[in-house]
């Protein structure tokens, strides 16, 4: 990932990076600014802007937020 929505994909864990073939990036991704994965290619965490950071533990098939946390309501102890 990169600016501006640039993406590139790698089948030799990195070595060499060439275009995407046949595949929609969804648009929460054309803000991301780096992606990485564990050795095993199985645990990654993606870092955007605005503090946003996601993970996924199954290769990068699913993605869920971890950063920010999403904001609690207050609840008041007045009633």
């Amino acid at each position: 990932m990169g600016e501006k929505g640039l993406a590139r994909e790698s089948s030799d864990f990195g070595r060499t990076w060439g275009p995407l073939e046949d595949v929609v990036i969804p648009e929460v991704f054309t803000f991301m600014r780096d992606v990485a994965f564990d050795p095993s290619g199985r645990f990654g965490m993606i870092v955007g802007q605005r503090g946003l950071v996601m993970r996924s533990s199954d290769g990068g098939a699913r993605w869920e937020k971890v950063l920010p946390k999403p904001k609690v309501a207050s609840v008041s102890a007045e009633h």
